[in-house]
């Protein structure tokens, strides 16, 4: 089966293509899209529509919304053919860049495993560079300090193992099974990020 290609816009976006101001974008969705929305409960997983948070020019913190592709493309049939012919453009580019995406992804994970002799677990730190985590000891930390997300990967997922290693059972490491590998490839970004985000919660704690 397929994976589907999800993307999404915001009306930060759509305002930029349409020449709109922000908050008039805004007044638009809410006047026009909201209430259509609110009656049409059965369609809730076909237009998705969730609001999010931005910082403007002056650092403060702003509403906006993002869209869905489907809910994009309803919200903008209010507005001109060539605005609606812009943004379904937008959309249409943005599905072939995550296409693309994926399948380089799909590749690498074929060509990094081979790389690897199609080993069933990986040692820990190799499986984290090779697969582009910045930080493998600090990721490895702070998922050992984090218990829900460390049992979540070793006991739920089985992403991580402790193996002997060695003749005695004293002799163990934790390695990377297979599906655990595949796992950090495929969120290598959200890793890097999370890991950022750690740091500066404890620097400013002084951890």
């Amino acid at each position: 089966m397929e994976n589907i290609v999800q993307v999404e816009m915001t009306s930060l976006e759509i305002a930029d293509i349409t020449g709109k101001r922000h908050d008039n974008v805004l007044r638009d969705f809410n006047n026009k899209m909201k209430p259509l929305l609110e009656d049409a409960l059965k369609n809730e997983d076909i237009f998705k529509v969730n609001e999010i948070k931005y910082l403007d020019k002056y650092g403060r913190e702003k509403p906006a919304l993002c869209f869905n592709k489907y809910a994009a493309n309803a919200f903008m049939a209010n507005y001109k053919l060539e605005h609606a012919m812009a943004v379904v453009t937008h959309l249409n580019t943005l599905e072939n860049k995550v296409a693309q995406q994926q399948e380089e992804l799909s590749v690498m994970k074929n060509i990094v495993w081979t790389v690897i002799n199609g080993q069933n677990y990986v040692n820990q730190t190799q499986a984290l560079k090779m697969a582009g985590v910045k930080h493998p000891n600090l990721f490895m930390r702070y998922l050992k300090d984090n218990k829900k997300f460390h049992e979540d990967l070793i006991y739920d997922r089985c992403f991580l193992v402790n193996k002997q290693v060695g003749k005695t059972g004293m002799d163990r490491c934790w390695r990377f099974t297979k599906e655990g590998f595949k796992w950090l490839l495929t969120n290598r970004e959200n890793i890097n990020d999370w890991v950022e985000k750690q740091k500066a919660a404890r620097k400013s704690y002084n951890f």
